[in-house]
């Protein structure tokens, strides 16, 4: 598990390491920007993860497979560890996953 720091929240893929398994490829679509709220616990746990974008996740599938996935690793890749005295500096991270990044487009 990765330590992160408060000043650098987590906002790429690459940062959620190997938890993340993806469908995805170059030949996938690479205009699928996935934004999510993740809300956590004190000691770090995973609380909740919510999509921004819910009439996009509901109405579209490589949108909404985009977001499970990710979802789903944010929760398997925590207890994530913050400085417990900046829980209100970190108990809600946005995230926003473009995955033309992650394959260099």
């Amino acid at each position: 598990m990765q330590d992160f720091a408060v000043a650098e929240p987590i906002t790429s893929v690459e940062e959620i390491g190997e938890c993340w398994k993806t469908n995805f490829s170059p030949n996938s679509s690479l205009d699928t920007i996935v934004e999510l709220s993740m809300k956590l616990s004190r000691d770090g746990n995973v609380e909740e993860v919510i999509v921004v974008d819910r009439e996009r996740f509901d109405h579209d599938g490589v949108f909404n497979a985009a977001s499970s996935e990710l979802s789903k690793a944010l929760v398997e890749c925590g207890p994530y560890k913050f400085p417990v005295d900046l829980y209100p500096d970190w108990k809600v991270i946005n995230i926003r996953f473009d995955p033309s990044k992650m394959f260099g487009q």
